[in-house]
């Protein structure tokens, strides 16, 4: 294969729309655990840290 065409292969990733809703499922029910025991300074930690 030519060097020239090394440009053209890109990176592409595939999820299971399944694996993307149960993930968001187990966020959503962490993040109420942590905030009905009152552990507020972990979500804000959690929730900063998933915005970077």
């Amino acid at each position: 294969m030519p060097i020239s065409n090394m440009d053209e292969i890109g990176a592409q990733r595939v999820f299971d729309p399944l694996y993307i809703i149960l993930d968001t499922i187990f966020l959503e029910l962490l993040l109420t655990v942590l905030i009905v025991r009152k552990r507020y300074a972990t979500v804000l930690f959690s929730l900063f840290g998933g915005v970077l």
